[in-house]
């Protein structure tokens, strides 16, 4: 990573290490949140989740600390 002030270098990283939580795929679902997911064509789990966020309703994480 390089570090700038406008023109002016003020400082390099090589390699740096980011943490932030990523999606990753596993999911379990209430007869609920499947009422959502309509049929007959693909529906993203992102999509559900954005969909059931809008309405209001409550969703869980569970974050892993991994490679």
């Amino acid at each position: 990573m390089v570090l700038t002030d406008g023109e002016r270098l003020t400082g390099m990283s090589e390699k740096p290490t980011h943490n932030f939580l990523v999606n990753a795929g596993i999911y379990a679902l209430s007869p609920v949140a499947t009422a959502w997911v309509p049929s007959g064509r693909p529906y993203d789990m992102t999509q559900l989740f954005e969909t059931l966020l809008a309405e209001g309703g409550s969703l869980a994480a569970f974050p892993l600390q991994e490679y």
